[in-house]
């Protein structure tokens, strides 16, 4: 897409406008390494509001009785309305959005969405929540969403439940995940996709006598034939599952990111022999080539797939027996936590980049969550300008301090803030106001940064996030530290790998110095040393996996693809 129009905004309410015309017309059915024990963003709790009422988001106002989303305004998904959301300074609002309206986007179909939509039965794929913190419950997430999508399945998201560590009582504390996403619009704006929740699937299909017994083949239906699960305790949803597991396709050879990858062909009935010929051939393909150079989006199968592979050594091929199942499920022994651009590969490199599109573009915060974001972004202007009243820069950078559970996790990641000063200092300038998220609750420990730094944290701008539920004011410190002028984050926590790819959806929006390389000059890491200025130049995709984001997720992603 021309820079000219990734830059432009004047497109989005016509295209929305034109999509839901579209829909109309066609008929859509609109359906309301070592991995971490956790990268929870434990400072959910760290923070609370004056009064222990609950306060209702918006995300609660626009639900049903039965728990699925009604639509927002058409427009929620293309740009920022922030007037429904407690407000917010427009211009600051719309720097903070990284996504874009892509029409043409919306009505793409895979080989498998071409296949399973010529079939009679409905299919479907189910996975099962990540125990671990949000971060990791978003990364699996995406890679499930881009697993089921690329199947072209109907995905089947678990049931309203707690999750780790978001247990602020003075919020809801039970979620779906459209609290966070705004996973109904998206699958009514397109073609292709559908999403629906564990109550209308069991209602619909197992319900109905569709789901059979795999050793007997007898209709077999959920425990206590029970359909709505939201709200169940964990020995409850533990039953569900087990039954899922037992009445499902479940892979025989589960599918860990660590070890395979999951190869999606340019034809639904593409032989195993001739995929697994493209592997074998990739491997003679020298890693070095593409070590800090890397190949264009659109090069040869040969060539994109010997760097995306990595270590990896075999692949996860959605086979025949998988295809034909009516119900396809990723237990707990295929923890899907990777970014989903490093585990899925496509033959078609036009299939990839709209992949890596469609969840920039669609698995983003809600409009509460980012303008709350916007209106603390405004307030570290308004505490800039306040303090500089010579100048009219109003620029911060920004750091994330894990620290919490990584004293026993990663403690060689656990330093003094004189260290952390020490190893960070070159990258910032003296006397800059600096906005830190962190787990930390002691704020003694910052006084060695505070005697360098103008430091602001999110708790010192609690009185603007009144329309935010509690225990997503981690999500609100993610997206204000992901617009920092220049970032130091923690290498091994997802919150900071997340916070990059952010930065790297700006810097191509906004073609920073390197952004044609998916070079993140101004994003570094404290610790270890070797990893400190990784961000700043090309990086091909290497074990482990889920610690990390790598310029293969945002690199050329608007290239045409038409």
């Amino acid at each position: 897409m021309p820079s000219t129009e990734r830059n432009s905004r004047s497109y989005f309410l016509l295209s929305i406008s034109g999509l839901l015309i579209y829909n109309v017309l066609i008929n859509i059915k609109i359906h309301d390494g070592l991995i971490p024990i956790d990268d929870s963003l434990s400072y959910f709790n760290l923070i609370d509001s004056e009064t222990d009422s609950e306060t209702k988001t918006e995300a609660d106002l626009l639900r049903h009785d039965d728990g699925i989303a009604k639509s927002p305004p058409p427009a929620a998904l293309a740009s920022i309305q922030c007037d429904r959301h407690g407000g917010a300074n427009q211009t600051i609002a719309d720097g903070l959005v990284y996504w874009y309206d892509i029409p043409s986007d919306a009505s793409y179909l895979n080989p498998f969405q071409e296949l399973h939509q010529t079939e009679e039965e409905e299919k479907y794929v189910i996975f099962k929540k990540d125990p671990a913190g949000w971060n990791n419950v978003r990364m699996a997430l995406e890679t499930f969403i881009v697993m089921g999508v690329s199947m072209g399945r109907t995905i089947v998201l678990p049931p309203e439940q707690n999750f780790y560590m978001l247990n602020n009582k003075k919020s809801k504390v039970q979620f779906t995940f459209d609290d966070f996403y705004y996973l109904n619009e998206t699958q009514n704006e397109h073609l292709g996709i559908k999403i629906i929740y564990m109550t209308e699937f069991l209602e619909e299909v197992a319900m109905r006598g569709k789901m059979k017994h795999r050793k007997t083949s007898q209709p077999s239906f959920p425990p206590g034939n029970r359909t709505n699960w939201d709200k169940a305790t964990g020995k409850e949803i533990k039953g569900l599952y087990e039954w899922i597991g037992k009445t499902s396709f479940v892979e025989s050879n589960p599918w860990q990111p660590t070890e395979c990858i999951a190869f999606w062909p340019e034809t639904a009935d593409a032989k195993k022999d001739e995929i697994e010929s493209l592997f074998q051939v990739s491997s003679n393909v020298s890693l070095s080539l593409f070590a800090s150079d890397p190949f264009p989006v659109n090069s040869s199968v040969k060539e994109r797939l010997a760097e995306h592979k990595a270590s990896r050594k075999s692949l996860c091929l959605y086979h025949k027996e998988m295809q034909e199942a009516l119900v396809v499920y990723f237990d707990e022994n295929s923890r899907l936590l990777t970014p989903f651009y490093a585990f899925h590969f496509y033959e078609n490199w036009k299939q990839a980049i709209w992949t890596k599109r469609f969840v920039r573009d669609h698995l983003r915060y809600r409009d509460e969550i980012v303008c709350a974001a916007a209106r603390v972004v405004a307030a570290i202007h308004e505490k800039i300008g306040e303090r500089n009243l010579t100048t009219s820069d109003v620029s911060f950078s920004s750091m994330h301090i894990r620290r919490g559970d990584f004293r026993q996790q990663y403690k060689q990641q656990i330093k003094s803030a004189e260290d952390l000063y020490t190893s960070s200092k070159d990258m910032l300038s003296p006397n800059s106001t600096i906005f830190i998220a962190t787990d930390e609750k002691n704020k003694t420990y910052f006084d060695p940064l505070k005697e360098h730094y103008d430091i602001w944290f999110l708790s010192d701008f609690t009185h603007l996030l009144d329309e935010v539920n509690h225990n997503m004011y981690g999500l609100v410190d993610q997206l204000v530290v992901a617009n920092g002028e220049v970032f130091v984050g923690t290498f091994f926590s997802t919150f900071t790998a997340y916070v990059n790819r952010l930065r790297g959806y700006y810097s191509i929006r906004d073609e920073k110095p390197g952004y044609d390389r998916g070079e993140l000059r101004s994003s570094f890491f404290f610790f270890p040393g070797y990893k400190t200025d990784v961000m700043t130049k090309y990086s091909p995709i290497k074990g482990p996996y889920w610690p990390n984001e790598y310029p293969l997720g945002w690199i050329d992603i608007d290239k045409d693809t038409s």
